[in-house]
């Protein structure tokens, strides 16, 4: 058993602890010790042979289509104390065409390869399509066994087993997961408090307390970002963060306040940096092209709150008629998992510092063995040599710009070796760029019938070919899904 099932099982036992479901007027209370009984019951329904159901088997991926938290939150422990992962399958909504969402379900079942969906309210009523499609599933309710029978570490996922497939957004046809699993929550969170400023070592008496409330506090800024419709007094409570206070049952709004000013940027920043490699770094074989890792770096800006504070720091946009910006702007680059769309890491600052500026200082975080595609923006030597000077196997795609003049030194017009000079200007700035700089230069025709030329460092003209080499590059286009989901999912609320 991991030690993350382990430490579950533990504050299922000892935690006075729960969930909080309903609404945010109308709250209902679950504790961890009823949770875990519920999920228990769940064990022993899914490894029995039931109604023509075999057992669930170790290893096996199930989906979930369901909408209550206190029905998935059971269902998802004793999926992963059977051995197995949880996939949340996409819900549709009153305007999804039912159809067209079976046939997606269906392939992101193939996918996954699942053993299993389990449908909860409310989307109970989707079984007679699943029947039809030859689904197999079963519903939450009839998850009900002895739970007393059960041994909760006689199949439980152990270290390393997948915990989650968490399905992904983008362009393509084709369904894409992430593949999360069961850290070792033991020696993880010790390493995370001795590591996270603000965070203190768990099992010190005199700063237990403080130790709970800076993790609460960490769940209540994700959650805040999150639920931004909300109060953060209905996020509070909403998510049982409160320590438990006879004398105290609420939590003043200057306490929150104080409490997330007193955490500090720091921990915010590290549980970001951890989370995006583990998860970035994963699944990256999977989704390799001839043995790279596919990145794309961006930039774009973001809107922040319209304060004193935040004009002075980032500024805003200016335009010619002297008129400045409603809202202060950050300038930002990305480095993102192309075949995921995950933002691996993020530098940011003031509007009007150049881009090339945050770009460079993310160079150091491209792996090796990769393939990073670039916005024709970033057509300078001092990025491209220095992603190719300072590390091994790490390659760039960008496009030309209209004005970029170089040598041909052999090829032809479509598939060509070319050689540019490094300015004096660059190689001033940067004294250890050479003269000269060689590219492979592909001559491509677009969708819309325009000219447009590639230039790549992946010259091994048998290994890569111009199409696969442009396919690459119009999948950069993906990550604008990034983009997309952080300003209008997110931004659009604030």
């Amino acid at each position: 058993m991991s030690r993350f099932l382990a430490t579950l099982l533990e504050s299922a036992a000892r935690s006075s602890h729960g969930m909080v479901t309903g609404e945010p007027r109308e709250p209902v209370r679950h504790s961890w010790a009823e949770v875990h009984d519920r999920a228990r019951a769940m064990v022993a329904a899914l490894r029995a042979d039931d109604d023509g159901h075999p057992g669930l088997p170790r290893g096996a991926a199930v989906g979930v289509l369901a909408g209550e938290p206190v029905a998935i939150a059971p269902l998802a422990q004793a999926v992963w104390l059977c051995g197995g992962s949880v996939t949340m399958l996409h819900q549709p909504t009153t305007r999804t065409d039912l159809a067209a969402w079976a046939e997606d379900t269906v392939s992101v079942l193939k996918m996954i390869d699942a053993a299993l969906v389990v449908l909860g309210p409310p989307f109970d009523a989707l079984a007679p399509i699943l029947t039809e499609h030859g689904i197999p599933f079963r519903s939450i309710d009839s998850l009900d066994g002895d739970g007393a029978t059960v041994r909760a570490d006689e199949a439980a996922a152990g270290e390393g087993d997948t915990a989650l497939l968490q399905l992904t957004s983008g362009s393509t046809a084709e369904p894409k997961a992430v593949r999360i699993t069961l850290p070792g929550t033991g020696g993880s969170l010790q390493a995370g408090y001795n590591a996270v400023p603000g965070c203190d070592t768990p099992g010190q008496p005199s700063t237990s307390r403080e130790v709970i409330l800076s993790e609460q506090v960490v769940w209540l800024v994700i959650a805040l970002a999150m639920y931004r419709h909300w109060s953060i007094s209905e996020v509070l409570d909403s998510l049982d963060l409160a320590l438990p206070n006879e004398a105290a049952p609420f939590v003043s709004k200057s306490a929150v306040a104080q409490a997330r000013q007193r955490i500090g940027e720091a921990p915010m920043a590290w549980l970001f940096e951890q989370t995006a490699r583990a998860w970035t770094s994963q699944d990256a074989a999977h989704h390799a092209f001839k043995g790279l890792s596919l990145w794309a770096m961006d930039g774009t800006t973001l809107r922040t709150p319209d304060s004193p504070a935040n004009r002075e720091h980032f500024g805003a946009q200016g335009y010619a008629s002297g008129k400045v910006a409603s809202y202060p702007q950050v300038r930002a680059v990305t480095l993102t998992a192309i075949p995921t769309h995950l933002v691996a890491d993020i530098n940011f600052g003031r509007y009007d510092t150049n881009e090339m500026v945050y770009a460079k200082s993310l160079l150091p975080q491209i792996p090796e063995d990769s393939l990073t595609v670039f916005d024709k923006g970033f057509l300078a030597a001092e990025i491209l040599c220095g992603l190719t000077m300072n590390a091994r196997n790490r390659h760039f795609l960008i496009p030309a710009k209209a004005n970029t003049c170089w040598e041909v030194i052999s090829g032809t017009a479509d598939d060509a070796m070319v050689r540019m000079r490094v300015s004096q200007q660059a190689r001033k700035k940067c004294p250890t760029l050479p003269e000269f700089w060689n590219a492979r230069a592909i001559r491509t025709i677009d969708a819309r019938g325009r000219e447009r030329v590639l230039l790549t460092s992946l010259g091994d003209r048998r290994r890569f070919k111009p199409a696969d080499i442009v396919a690459c590059y119009e999948r950069r286009w993906q990550i604008e899904t990034s983009y997309g989901e952080l300003k209008q999912s997110m931004l659009v609320r604030s």
